[in-house]
């Protein structure tokens, strides 16, 4: 198969695997973040406030994010980045669970 040689390798696909769970996670995550904040406000523009919380920070540490790839080891830096998600994950289903139904 043509095109597909890097997948001959285990840690190409472990990495792949893991990159595309975590995508996948995230994509709920938005939705659920999304939904609860549209449950708890019933306006449109918190939508668009929670979108734009997801997107401004991708533009704002660009060029940190650059120079960490290329000073650190990057596989630690995966490594901490998604420890990262999984803690803030776990904080966004404890204050979901916490708070009361209306």
């Amino acid at each position: 198969m043509r095109g597909a040689g890097a997948f001959r390798h285990r840690e190409f696909r472990v990495y792949q695997a893991a990159r595309f769970f975590s995508i996948f996670a995230s994509q709920m995550q938005g939705v659920a973040v999304g939904w609860q904040v549209y449950g708890i406000t019933h306006r449109p523009l918190d939508l668009g406030y929670v979108g734009l919380a997801q997107f401004v920070p991708a533009i704002g540490l660009s060029l940190v994010t650059g120079h960490t790839a290329d000073r650190f080891d990057r596989r630690r830096v995966v490594a901490l980045c998604f420890a990262a998600l999984v803690v803030c994950s776990l904080l966004l289903y404890v204050l979901a669970r916490a708070r009361e139904p209306n």
